[in-house]
C-alpha cells in the first residue's frame, strides 16, 4: 500500500476536526460577523451542517430595545448559491420579536433585517411580535421570496377593543392584496387589490366596510369614546410600484366613494347621528374630499353644565369640500376647505341654571378656510330666537350678509359691519308692556381672541333715521362670564321720546323735547344666581320739556351723576332747575338739589316762584322703604290777587301773604295739618262782585255789602289738607268797609273748603288745547 502523503493526511484531519468543531466555530464566528453589521448582541445554537442543510436550534439577536428570537431554523443551500453569498431557503418554526419600553420611537428597518438573512426564500411557520408600551402583540406566519410575499396575522392590544385578523399578499411583479377583519367576523373591513399595469404602477381596486368594533377602535384611537357606526365604500386608482421615498406620493391617483353613519361621535351632543356620503380623490400629491349630503341630528346638547333638549324638527345639513397635500409642510400651505350649512336648530331647557328656556337658530352658512384663516358667512335673513324667564320671544334677524374671519395661528375671530334687527312681541319696562317691532343693532367691530370678546356697536329701538342711537362698547371674558361695558346716548329730542321709541308705550309721562346726553360705564358678572352690575356715569338734560298726565315741566336742566353698585342705584347730588311746572297753577323759576341713594332720597334747597311770591323748602328726607316723610313749606310774598284769581272773577283784592305749611307724606298721599297763612301789615283790599240771589239768608246781605268794598287790616288762615284732596281754610278777617255803618270795625270768620285736584283740573281745562301744545313743544 502506497503511503498517504502527509499533506493530504493533515488536510483530512483538519477537515474532520473542523467539521466536528463547526457548531462551536459557527456560534463564535456568526455573532462576530453580525456585530460588524450593527447588531448589538447575538447568540446561536448550531447543529453540524450537512451537504445541503444547516439547522439552528435557537438564535437570539438584540438591536437596541428590540430582541429577536428564532427556534428550529432550517437553512437549505447548495454550494453554487453559497459562492454568491445566498442560501436557497430559510424555514423558521417559531420567530419572536420583543420590543421593550423606550423614550425613543421604535424603528425597524426592513432592508437591514433582510440583509441579515440573505436567502432566496424565508418561511416562518409561526411568528410573534410583543411590544411593551403600549402593550401590543402580533402573531401569525409568513412566506416570502424575491417574487412574492404572503402573511397571515392577528393583532391584539390594550388599544384595541377586539383582536383583528389580517392577510397580506404581495407580488412586486404581480400585484398586491390586503385584507383586514374583526376576529370572528366574515366581513372584511378592508380589502385592497393592486395589479401591475406594466408601466411601473399598480391598478388598485378595493372596498371598505368598517363597522362594529372595528369602527369603535378607530374612533377610540381618534379620541372619541363610545362612538358607533360604519364607513362603507369603494376605491380605485393607480399607485407607483414598488413604492419608493415620499416623492412617489406625487404619482398616486386614487378615488374613493364612501358612505358614513355614526352615533355618539360628537362632543357636547347626546344621541347624535351623522350620516352622509363622501368622495375622496388623491392626485399629484394632494387629497380632495367632498361630502355633498352630510346631515347631523341629536336629542340634546349640553353647554356650560346645562342640558338642552333638541326638537325633532331640527336639521343640520352640510355640503363639504376640502383639499390638502398628502405631506403638508409646517405652515400647512395648500390646505383649503369649503362648507355650506343649512341649519334649523331648536333647543329647550327647564333647568333653573339655563340662561334661556328656548333657543332657535335658522340660517344658511358658508365657511371657506385655509390652513391659517377661515371665513364664516351668514346669509341675509338668518334668525335667532330666544325666550328667558324675564324676556319672552326675542327674535334677532340678520339684516344684511355678515362675515366672521378666524385666524388659526392666533385664535382670533373678527367681524365688521354686522347689521341685526331685534323684535320682541311683548316686553315689560317701567311697568309698561311694550314691543320692539324693528329695533336695530349695528356692530361696527367684533373681536374674539381666546377668552376675550370685544365689540363696539350702535343700537336703536326702531328703524328710523330719527331714532335715538345708543352707543355700546363691550369687553367680555367668555370663560368667566365677566367683563366691562360702556353706554352713551346723545340726542336732540323733538317729540315725545318714549312713545316714539317704544311701540305700545301708554304711560302718563314722557320726555317731549330737549337735549339728552347720557354716558355710563361699568363692569358685570354673570354667576348662576343672576347678573351683577357695577358702574358709574351721568345723565344730563338741557332745556327739556316733560309731562306727567297734564302737568308740564318746562325748561328742565340737570347734570346728574349716577352710580350702580351691589347695594343699588345712587344718583346725585346735583342741582336741578326748571323754568316752569304747570299743574294748573304755574310754578316758575324752580331750583333744587337732589341726592338719591338706594334707601333714601334727599331733596334740599328747594326754591320756586308761585302766585307772585316764593316757595322754599329746607330739606325733604324721603325713606324709600317706608314711603313716609315730613317737611315744612315756607311761603313768602304770595300776592293775594293771584290767589283770588284762582276762584274766578267774582272776588278781587290785593295784599301780600306769608305762611308755613307742615306736610306729612304717607303711602296713601300727603296731608297738611296746622298750616298758617297771614297777610303782611298794613293789610289790603277785598272786593266781592258776585251776587247771592233772592234766596239769600237774612243778614247775609249786610256781609255781602261790606265785602264789596272791604279794607282789611289783618288776614289769618288756618290750613288743613286731607288725603282726599279737600283743602279747608279757617279765615279770620279784621277791617272795615266805608259803605257799611260809617266804616266801623268788622270781624269775619270764614270757612272755605275746596277740592284742590278738582280745582286744578278745572284750571287746566280752562286752557285751550293749542296753549298746552305750545307749552310742551314751542321754544
Amino acid at each position: 500500500m502506497r503511503a498517504v502523503p502527509v499533506g493530504v493526511f493533515i488536510a483530512v484531519v483538519v477537515a474532520i476536526a473542523g467539521y466536528a468543531a463547526s457548531p462551536w466555530l459557527l456560534a463564535w464566528a456568526v455573532p462576530k460577523y453580525l456585530e460588524s453589521l450593527g447588531v448589538d448582541a447575538s447568540s446561536f445554537e448550531f447543529s453540524r451542517p450537512g451537504a445541503s442543510q444547516l439547522r439552528i436550534d435557537r438564535a437570539v439577536l438584540r438591536l437596541g430595545v428590540i430582541e429577536l428570537t428564532a427556534d428550529s431554523v432550517e437553512i437549505t443551500y447548495d454550494w453554487r448559491a453559497l459562492r454568491h453569498g445566498r442560501v436557497r431557503e430559510v424555514t423558521v418554526a417559531a420567530f419572536e420579536v420583543a420590543i421593550g419600553a423606550s423614550d425613543d420611537p421604535t424603528v425597524i428597518e426592513i432592508p437591514a433585517l433582510w440583509s441579515l438573512i440573505p436567502a432566496d426564500r424565508v418561511v416562518v411557520s409561526a411568528f410573534s411580535v410583543e411590544n411593551a408600551v403600549p402593550q401590543a402583540s402580533v402573531a401569525g406566519k409568513f412566506d416570502f421570496d424575491a417574487a412574492q410575499a404572503h402573511a397571515v396575522f392577528g393583532v391584539e392590544s390594550e388599544l384595541l377593543p377586539v383582536p383583528l385578523d389580517g392577510r397580506l399578499d404581495l407580488e412586486p411583479q404581480g400585484g398586491l392584496k390586503v385584507s383586514l377583519t374583526q376576529r370572528g367576523s366574515d366581513v372584511q373591513a378592508l380589502s385592497v387589490k393592486g395589479i401591475p399595469d406594466g408601466a411601473g404602477a399598480l391598478d388598485v381596486d378595493g372596498t371598505l366596510d368598517i363597522t362594529g368594533q372595528t369602527f369603535a377602535l378607530i374612533a377610540d384611537l381618534a379620541g372619541v369614546d363610545g362612538a358607533r357606526g360604519h364607513v362603507r365604500g369603494s376605491l380605485e386608482g393607480r399607485v407607483p410600484w414598488p413604492v419608493g421615498d415620499t416623492s412617489s406620493l406625487d404619482q398616486v391617483a386614487l378615488t374613493a366613494q364612501l358612505s358614513v353613519a355614526t352615533t355618539d361621535a360628537l362632543p357636547l351632543l347626546e344621541g347624535d347621528a351623522v350620516s352622509g356620503t363622501f368622495s375622496l380623490a388623491i392626485e399629484s400629491g394632494h387629497m380632495q374630499v367632498e361630502a355633498p349630503t352630510l346631515t347631523i341630528a341629536a336629542r340634546s346638547l349640553t353647554w356650560a353644565g346645562v342640558n338642552y333638549v333638541i326638537e325633532e324638527s331640527a336639521r343640520f345639513a352640510l355640503e363639504v369640500k376640502a383639499a390638502m397635500p398628502l405631506l403638508p409642510n409646517e405652515s400647512l400651505t395648500g390646505v383649503t376647505a369649503s362648507i355650506v350649512a343649512d341649519v334649523a336648530l331648536s333647543l329647550a331647557s327647564d333647568d333653573p341654571a339655563a340662561y334661556a328656556n328656548t333657543t332657535s337658530f335658522t340660517a344658511h352658512v358658508n365657511v371657506d378656510a385655509t390652513a391659517d384663516r377661515a371665513r364664516v358667512a351668514i346669509d341675509e335673513g338668518a334668525e335667532f330666537e330666544v325666550s328667558t324667564p324675564t324676556v319672552r320671544d326675542v327674535t334677532v334677524e340678520v339684516r344684511s350678509p355678515l362675515a366672521f374671519d378666524y385666524t388659526v395661528t392666533t385664535g382670533a375671530l373678527e367681524a365688521k359691519d354686522v347689521a341685526l334687527t331685534v323684535r320682541t312681541p311683548e316686553l315689560e319696562l317701567l311697568d309698561q308692556r311694550i314691543a320692539l317691532r324693528s329695533a336695530r343693532l349695528d356692530v361696527a367691530t367684533l373681536s374674539w381672541v381666546a377668552n376675550r370678546l370685544q365689540a363696539s356697536a350702535t343700537a336703536q329701538t326702531r328703524a328710523s333715521a330719527k331714532a335715538v342711537p345708543v352707543s355700546l362698547v363691550l369687553d367680555l371674558n367668555t370663560a368667566e362670564l365677566t367683563g366691562s361695558f360702556e353706554v352713551a346716548v346723545a340726542s336732540n329730542v323733538t317729540k315725545p321720546m318714549l312713545k316714539a321709541e317704544l311701540s305700545g308705550w301708554r304711560s302718563s309721562y314722557d320726555l317731549d323735547r330737549g337735549a339728552l346726553n347720557a354716558q355710563f360705564r361699568g363692569t358685570f358678572a354673570m354667576p348662576t344666581t343672576g347678573v351683577e352690575v357695577q358702574g358709574s356715569g351721568r345723565i344730563a338734560l338741557a332745556d327739556a320739556v316733560m309731562h306727567y298726565d297734564d302737568t308740564i315741566i318746562a325748561g328742565l336742566t340737570f347734570d346728574l351723576p349716577v352710580t350702580l353698585a351691589a347695594a343699588g342705584v345712587s344718583a346725585g347730588p346735583a342741582v336741578v332747575t326748571a323754568q316752569q311746572i304747570d299743574p294748573g297753577v304755574p310754578v316758575t323759576d324752580i331750583r333744587l338739589t337732589v341726592d338719591v341713594r338706594p334707601e333714601r332720597i334727599v331733596v334740599a334747597d328747594v326754591g320756586a316762584e308761585l302766585l307772585g311770591g316764593r316757595v322754599s323748602i329746607d330739606a325733604i328726607d324721603f325713606d324709600v322703604a317706608s314711603v313716609a316723610t315730613s317737611f315744612g313749606v315756607q311761603l313768602s310774598e304770595i300776592q293775594l290777587k293771584h290767589v283770588l284769581a284762582l276762584e274766578g272773577e267774582d272776588i278781587v283784592g290785593d295784599g301780600v301773604l306769608d305762611g308755613t305749611l307742615p306736610i306729612q307724606v304717607e303711602s296713601e298721599g300727603l296731608t297738611v295739618t296746622g298750616g298758617r297763612i297771614a297777610a303782611r301789615p298794613p293789610g289790603g283790599r277785598l272786593s266781592y262782585r258776585g251776587s247771592m240771589g233772592a234766596a239769600a239768608a237774612p243778614g247775609l246781605d249786610l256781609a255781602i255789602q261790606a265785602l264789596r268794598n272791604f279794607q282789611y287790616e289783618s288776614l289769618n288762615a288756618d290750613v288743613d289738607y286731607a288725603l282726599d284732596g279737600q283743602l279747608t281754610l279757617a279765615v279770620k278777617l279784621r277791617g272795615r268797609s266805608p259803605d257799611v255803618e260809617k266804616g266801623r270795625p268788622i270781624h269775619f270768620n270764614l270757612n272755605v273748603s275746596e277740592n284742590i285736584p278738582a280745582l286744578l283740573e278745572t284750571l287746566r281745562a280752562s286752557e285751550s288745547v293749542t296753549e298746552r301744545v305750545q307749552q310742551r313743544f314751542s321754544r
